[in-house]
């Protein structure tokens, strides 16, 4: 367990957020769909006293850039898991650069339940190690894949109030790059997925949204150079895949009906007629932000048997400046193909021809999901980092890391309110910069007073420079959309040296705050002085991405 430096603490903020399992139930205006159905042999110390709220607190004062995670005086975390640390009785290991967080708590416990941990990429130089005259050993492809993927945890909070994961659940499990994955939806079998209809393993996984049913959605954000180097085809990845973490049997799957681009956030919602609704970013430049509307409507009745409701469907992609959602069928892109000397979005990087030889079938406007989009008229938006459903309204935030520099946060209001509207109203609800006090917005999450907390996503090799010299380290924090135009924003924490935060999960009560602290010391390369240790095992300074729990 680890503590903060003493800090000035000052109020500001009453609670901290209720994170994503709670946002998905408030937001859809639904029950708790969610219960986890751990056995930890600890649960006869476990309780449910109350504990102090959360209350929030400022960084004042300088920008911080030590090489450990500082929180407000008062607060302290507990690492729960680190890279490489045994989760369960098989022998199998946390993964490597823990992403986004999802809490499932059981029977809506404040103090045990299941943790859901995306883990996004490996690393040659903390990981799976180098090349060896330019190639990987056929073990180093194995640990690679072995490290992406998710973990699931079930952990509870002791007497003593310090979190802990349970290594004897029956629960705990990985689900990694090796793991055999169905296809589901149009594209299944299709030639522009070699015809397959299992694949193997989830890769580059960024962040997980619960679903209506309670299931997790998880989305494959990068595998580019895990595919070339492992052999595997490319287009079996870049999929929202689903997994159950309170089931293992669940047959893991990935939805081909939500397209292939390079996923990042998935929130899900009710439209006003019972069909579910799943906001979608990308996380390449000049992308456009998706939504996918389903054909059958939801049974909560149904349970996890309402993940059909993922196969069939049609996908939509943002034009902003008609404010409409544009669907995105095979006809239509054949009938914007046959223009003669059509003049091609910047980020589309085919010829026309190889273009008009690409889409087929449906199967190929979802494999090719972005190019299709922007070839409609959907609006290439900069790199998006995550999106949220605010709490009490519905409207959807969407973070632009590195738009204007510092980023912005896009909000989308729907026409009438209803997730399946065609039209749409749009604003920059915030834009990063000195003006605002933060800066490249990327994982996001809302409390449950409709607060936005931010987690910076500025890239290893500009912390602590030109433009961005003035945030120190990368920070967690929360930004109060009530209040007037660059006052409304706190700094809550600050990671260690090259690691950023992602994705905040929080307790029902919001006593507790989940966080991954990902890739500490990616500002290391070869050559060049090691610039972070933190959470390193014991006999080596290596450093560690971790899940922590933060507490007052």
């Amino acid at each position: 367990m680890s503590t903060n430096k003493p800090i000035t603490r000052r109020h500001f903020l009453a609670y901290l957020g209720t994170g994503a399992a709670t946002l998905v139930t408030a937001a859809s205006g639904l029950e708790s769909l969610l219960g986890g159905s751990g056995t930890a042999k600890a649960a006869s110390v476990l309780f449910d006293q109350e504990t102090p709220v959360v209350t929030s607190g400022s960084l004042a004062g300088k920008p911080v850039s030590t090489d450990e995670l500082t929180l407000p005086q008062g607060f302290r975390y507990d690492v729960i898991a680190a890279y490489g640390d045994i989760i369960n009785a098989k022998g199998d290991t946390f993964g490597y650069d823990s992403a986004s967080a999802v809490f499932l708590p059981e029977n809506g416990s404040r103090v045990k339940g299941l943790l859901y941990v995306d883990h996004e990429t490996s690393s040659p130089q903390w990981a799976h190690g180098s090349r060896s005259e330019g190639a990987y050993t056929a073990g180093q492809i194995h640990s690679c894949l072995y490290n992406q993927g998710a973990s699931v945890l079930e952990v509870y909070r002791g007497m003593d109030g310090q979190w802990r994961m349970d290594p004897a659940s029956p629960a705990a499990r990985r689900i990694t790059g090796l793991d055999p994955f169905e296809l589901t939806g149009p594209a299944r079998g299709a030639a522009a997925v070699h015809g397959a209809v299992q694949v193997q393993g989830t890769l580059g996984n960024r962040t997980g949204a619960v679903t209506l049913w309670g299931t997790v959605l998880t989305s494959e954000g990068s595998w580019d150079d895990t595919c070339h180097d492992a052999g595997l085809d490319p287009s079996h990845y870049g999929w929202a895949a689903e997994i159950d973490p309170a089931d293992p049997s669940f047959k893991l799957r990935k939805h081909t009906a939500l397209g292939r681009f390079r996923h990042s956030g998935a929130p899900m919602k009710l439209t006003r007629d019972g069909r579910a609704a799943v906001y979608m970013g990308d996380t390449a430049e000049e992308s456009p932000l998706f939504k996918y509307i389903s054909r059958g409507r939801f049974d909560e009745g149904r349970g996890t048997a309402n993940s059909e409701l993922l196969t069939e469907g049609t996908l939509y992609a943002a034009d902003l400046e008609n404010g409409r959602w544009i669907e995105l069928s095979v006809d239509a892109v054949k009938e914007v193909l046959r223009s003669p000397g059509l003049d091609l979005p910047h980020a589309v990087k085919y010829t026309q021809e190889q273009l008009q030889a690409l889409f087929r079938e449906q199967a190929d406007v979802l494999v090719h999901a972005a190019e299709a989009a922007l070839l409609l008229g959907a609006t290439p938006l900069g790199r998006q980092g995550d999106a949220a459903l605010h709490p009490q309204d519905g409207s959807l935030y969407v973070s632009l890391v590195d738009t204007s520099v510092h980023g912005q946060i896009l909000r989308i209001v729907e026409e009438e309110g209803d997730a399946g509207a065609l039209a749409f109203d749009f604003e920059i609800s915030a834009t990063g910069g000195p003006q605002s006090g933060f800066t490249s917005p990327g994982h996001l999450a809302f409390d449950r007073s409709g607060r936005l907390w931010i987690a910076a996503d500025v890239a290893p090799y500009r912390l602590l420079r030109s433009a961005y010299r003035r945030y120190g380290s990368n920070g967690l924090y929360v930004l109060d959309l009530k209040a007037p135009a660059g006052s409304g924003v706190t700094p809550f924490a600050s990671a260690p040296v090259g690691a950023a935060f992602a994705s905040p999960a929080f307790t029902p009560g919001e006593q507790t705050l989940f966080l991954s602290v990902q890739h500490p010391g990616e500002a290391s390369g070869a050559g060049t002085p090691q610039v972070s240790s933190w959470q390193h095992p014991s006999g080596s300074s290596a450093p560690r991405s971790a899940l922590v729990a933060v507490r007052g």
